[in-house]
């Protein structure tokens, strides 16, 4: 029987492409590419349902745990426009729906008053990827011009971050239409 022999030509290369790999890594000359943000829409749920609904906490301040249905009423593809409002001593955000949003909002905001509407986000903020309910705002009236205004739960940093990611989704609804 013949005594197995060893290649240290094919060692040494295996060794120097590993260590080429490790130091080397996966680096690229582009700038990072961020994904646009995410926006979705809930109504709370009154009826217990564990199949249908989910537990979420707001967190405003006290934290506010909500059971919300898991079907999304609207997202980021029902939004023509984002701002920021001014408000005495601090701010809101603005989101102006499209024709099928604004029936949704003036059909939840009719049939559902008193109960909460969940504003789940993510979005990128310094170099960090943000997932969180921005707030639950309670629907106290019919809202018919498809504009929602509501104080999140974010500082106002974040909150020009959202707006400016946003942008690019908003572009590509009103191409679509």
């Amino acid at each position: 029987m013949r005594k197995a022999t060893f290649n240290k030509y094919l060692t040494v290369c295996i060794i120097a492409v590993c260590t080429l790999m490790l130091t080397a890594g996966c680096t690229s000359t582009r700038s990072k590419k961020h994904h646009p943000a995410i926006m979705q829409f809930y109504l709370e749920s009154t009826i217990p349902d564990p199949e249908r609904n989910l537990k979420v906490r707001i967190s405003e301040e006290p934290p506010v745990d909500i059971t919300i249905d898991r079907s999304r009423l609207m997202d980021q593809s029902n939004i023509r426009n984002i701002g920021i409002v001014e408000r005495t001593g601090t701010f809101a955000l603005m989101i102006a729906f499209d024709y099928r949003g604004t029936r949704i909002l003036e059909q939840i905001s009719t049939a559902n008053r008193g109960q909460r509407c969940a504003i789940y986000c993510e979005f990128t903020f310094n170099k960090t990827n943000v997932s969180r309910w921005l707030g639950a705002p309670v629907i106290t009236h019919r809202i018919t011009d498809g504009i929602l205004e509501f104080t999140p739960r974010m500082s106002r940093e974040e909150a020009e971050a959202l707006v400016k990611q946003m942008q690019p989704v908003i572009k590509q609804n009103l191409k679509n239409q």
